[in-house]
């Protein structure tokens, strides 16, 4: 939450699954509620749900030498009582910066924007997922956020239906019904 902070170097985080009792979260990295994460050198892979999601007003998020791979959506997609995502990254509300990057094999979107605070990528590649880009906030100015980022070889490169982003008070719901 607010005022947390984590810097992580050299870090790999795959594999993660949802929680039993309601099949929700599986996400890699999460950065919510005004928390602050600087991280360098990461591998997200094969998660569920957000690879790296960074989600709500006050909350930064500034990743640079990044690899997500093969987020998948939850298996409860058709009936599930939360947003089943799929997303490699997305960000909802959230300043992101994104700096040497590569998102690939995204079941839904290799980079997911609802309404953003600050957002800036810049070296990266998006690439084998079903969409490239998701962008779902008309005010981003495409040209001064992206700096030689590739979206190509997906199923569709740019999309802009708004497919739900996971959010914050997802997170908190979901933590609030389980104590």
């Amino acid at each position: 939450g607010a005022g947390a902070a984590v810097d992580a170097t050299d870090l790999v985080v795959r594999d993660t699954l949802p929680q039993e009792s309601d099949g929700d979260f599986g996400r890699g990295v999460g950065v919510q509620a005004g928390a602050r994460f600087t991280g360098s050198r990461l591998r997200i892979a094969g998660n569920q749900q957000a690879g790296l999601l960074a989600v709500s007003s006050g909350t930064k998020c500034d990743v640079e030498d990044l690899e997500v791979v093969a987020t998948a959506t939850l298996a409860c997609v058709d009936d599930c009582p939360v947003i089943p995502g799929g997303s490699g990254v997305a960000a909802l509300g959230a300043d992101l910066t994104l700096r040497r990057f590569v998102v690939r094999g995204s079941e839904l979107a290799g980079l997911q924007l609802g309404p953003t605070g600050a957002f800036s990528a810049e070296d990266g590649l998006i690439t084998q997922n079903r969409i490239g880009l998701n962008l779902q906030d008309e005010l981003l100015d495409l040209g001064a956020a992206f700096h030689r980022v590739r979206v190509r070889d997906n199923e569709t490169d740019r999309d802009l239906t708004d497919h739900p982003v996971p959010s914050a008070a997802d997170t908190l719901q979901a933590l609030t019904e389980a104590q």
